[in-house]
């Protein structure tokens, strides 16, 4: 009888303190200078799915800085559609399409505007029946727009249980596939995904300025090595 009651004080005990855990909080934007605030964007093209899933952030100082909450008149749109925050201090959005150049408008708590443009180029497999060799360096030809000096390519490899992501070099229209790259990879047959990266320290905005990224995550192809 004893054990079967001190089981219950436990439960209601557990039950009481994740009831008590306090939710995430952020400073209120209006509460900062507003030459303090450090904007961040992010924008990830899923080819398979055909999404891009959009964040936007805003620090106090720099990246890694306390997240702040937009009070009015302060407000984030993209594409025409204003964000909204969620438990982790994010804001975000969900669009159902392809968008190369994505606009945002940040508004800040001073009614002063600032626009921005998310740049993600395009990539896919240009060839089938891929084969890479451990032993050889291989070529793999690509279709994509040209490089900017700010990009990288790197191909995530699944089998099973096994992810593998691997950081490709690149030029004049294709992969290149050196033994060293493919150290850490076990010889079978993977699904593929490229994913072209872009990133720009170069937005509009107050003193903090700050950064965006984006990624293009290309359909699959059957990838063996040997």
């Amino acid at each position: 009888m004893r054990k079967a009651r001190l089981f219950i004080i436990g439960l209601l005990a557990t039950v009481l303190l994740a009831g008590c855990q306090k939710k995430n909080t952020f400073t209120d934007s209006d509460k900062v200078d507003q030459k303090h605030i450090f904007q961040f964007y992010k924008a990830i093209y899923d080819a398979g799915s055909g999404k891009m899933a959009v964040t936007a952030v805003f620090h106090m100082n720099h990246r890694s800085g306390e997240k702040l909450h937009l009070t009015e008149p302060s407000k984030v749109i993209v594409n025409g559609q204003e964000m909204e925050i969620n438990d982790q201090g994010d804001y975000t959005s969900s669009i159902g399409k392809y968008i190369q150049t994505l606009p945002f408008e940040y508004t800040n708590n001073n009614s002063q505007q600032f626009k921005n443009s998310i740049i993600t180029n395009t990539i896919a497999f240009k060839q089938e029946n891929i084969t890479l060799n451990k032993n050889k360096t291989t070529h793999i030809a690509i279709k994509a727009e040209p490089f900017m000096e700010s990009e990288s390519v790197s191909c995530t490899l699944t089998k099973k249980d096994e992810t593998v992501e691997l950081d490709f070099d690149f030029e004049n229209g294709r992969l290149t596939v050196t033994p060293d790259m493919l150290d850490p990879v076990q010889p079978g047959e993977y699904t593929a995904r490229l994913v072209r990266k872009n990133y720009s320290s170069r937005l509009k905005g107050l003193d903090r300025g700050g950064e965006w990224e984006s990624q293009y995550v290309s359909p699959s192809k059957k990838i063996t090595i040997e």
